[in-house]
């Protein structure tokens, strides 16, 4: 199996938000202290003194940040509509008898094949979507996606898919059609108020950083197949997996109009010779020029091994869908 290509970007996208928040918290334990104001000449009547406080105490309400952040969030409702640049990549072996090819229904088991020999790993525009409510200290979360991709290409060297031989030049046409469903709830286990943390509280800019577990699960509706133009025969199978996932999401709020958000999960699910595990980076940029409308940017890596059966009924899939992604945030 081929290592796929887009690790460097990923664990440059999950340091992103770790290297603002440093710079955020330097910045901010980095105020200059103001000097001392001169001491008020006393005076017999007190008139003065009395005045000179009135003054201070209004002008340290002007001084008073007019915006403020919740460490714990009240209830929302968020939509998020999203469009992902994204393709898959990996190694498939499908079933020896998943077809009418020659091979058909038995014989030679099937060799695992790069996606990219099927032209299955093209990048393209897929829907995405996620809905979120924040309930205080509580996240509930419902995502999907979809990726659907119909090609023809031309085989580059001789192998076995399913039942179908394939000789080099032959002509394919491949389909491959994969829609991811997650469902999880998590409970905020830490925050910090940056803000109110500092040494002057009336000078900084407000930021809140909040931490997340959460669990839950997560389904694949998988559906793949091959046909050759050239030498007749088509194998293909349908797939649907459904494993337990865990993770953690950190969520950092600038100013009320920025956001910068990341969430890490992984999971699995085994049953006798049929089995699923994944492991999934997300991390985005928010910005809100409305008080509840906004924009997003992120990039999102699902990586995922599965396999069912063995011999020459054998099916596996081990790879990765990853690109960018972009949407609109409304909040309720």
């Amino acid at each position: 199996m081929k290592t796929p290509a887009r690790p460097a970007l990923a664990l440059a996208a999950c340091l992103l938000p770790f290297s603002l928040v440093a710079v955020a918290a330097h910045a901010q334990s980095a105020q200059p202290s103001e000097p001392p104001a001169p001491a008020q000449a006393s005076t017999s009547t007190g008139h003065t003194d009395a005045a000179s406080s009135a003054a201070s105490s209004a002008s340290s309400s002007d001084a008073a940040p007019k915006l403020t952040l919740r460490p714990i969030p009240t209830w929302t409702v968020q939509v998020e509509p999203i469009m992902w640049y994204a393709g898959p990549a990996g190694d498939v072996r499908l079933p020896g008898s998943s077809g009418t090819g020659p091979g058909a229904p038995g014989g030679a088991n099937s060799d695992e094949v790069d996606l990219a020999d099927l032209n299955l790993d093209s990048t393209q525009i897929s829907p995405a979507g996620a809905l979120h409510i924040n309930a205080e200290r509580w996240r509930f979360s419902f995502s999907g996606a979809n990726y659907s991709s119909d090609q023809t290409t031309t085989a580059n060297s001789a192998f076995r898919i399913g039942s179908v031989d394939v000789s080099p030049n032959d002509a394919l046409r491949t389909k491959y059609d994969q829609t991811t469903v997650q469902l999880t709830a998590g409970y905020m286990i830490w925050s910090r108020d940056f803000a109110a943390a500092s040494e002057k509280p009336e000078n900084a800019v407000p930021l809140v950083l909040r931490v997340y577990g959460f669990g839950g699960g997560r389904l694949y509706d998988l559906d793949i197949s091959v046909a050759s133009v050239s030498g007749g025969g088509e194998s293909g199978t349908e797939q649907f997996y459904a494993e337990l996932i865990a993770g953690g999401r950190a969520e950092m709020e600038i100013a009320d109009d920025f956001s910068i958000n990341l969430e890490i999960s992984g999971g699995g699910m085994g049953d006798s010779d049929r089995s699923i595990a994944s492991f999934d980076i997300n991390v985005n940029f928010q910005w809100r020029p409305i008080e509840n409308v906004g924009v997003e940017i992120g990039w999102r890596q699902l990586a995922y091994w599965m396999s069912d059966g063995d011999g020459s009924q054998e099916f596996s899939l081990n790879g990765e869908t990853a690109g960018v992604y972009a949407g609109v945030v409304v909040r309720f």
